[in-house]
């Protein structure tokens, strides 16, 4: 499995987000439909079937509880995700942070009501600005 590694950062890097002070019992689907729906909504995406977070995995817990890390389809997913940090969650309210290897650049100004959906799933090529 070593050999698997690849020397390059991974392309996904920059989608991971660290959920924390999760309840102990955290069920990692229900929070991956949790965090779909939280960023679908905050972008007046409700009605879309899209979700833009495609895996959440449980991690060692720390002093604050359970965490989690989440992949989302796109960066701008987890800016959004990272926007949406201390939302409610079971009742606690929940960090969403960049892993402490995220070497991208700082969270840039989102327009969340605003925004297109291909930037949350990333299925259509963004058109030049």
């Amino acid at each position: 499995a070593e050999n698997q590694k690849a020397q390059a950062p991974e392309p996904e890097a920059g989608c991971r987000v660290v959920v924390s002070g999760l309840p102990a019992d955290t069920d990692v689907e229900d929070l991956r439909y949790y965090l779909n729906h939280a960023l679908l909504t905050a972008t007046n995406h409700g009605d879309s079937d899209g979700l833009p977070c495609k895996s959440c995995k449980l991690l060692p817990s720390d002093a604050q509880g359970a965490r989690a890390v989440a992949t989302f389809l796109t960066e701008v997913g987890a800016s959004v995700a990272v926007a949406l940090d201390g939302l409610e969650y079971r009742e606690v309210e929940i960090g969403l942070k960049r892993p402490p290897d995220y070497t991208g650049t700082a969270e840039p100004e989102l327009d969340l009501d605003q925004m297109p959906i291909q930037d949350l799933l990333g299925s259509a090529p963004s058109a030049p600005s």
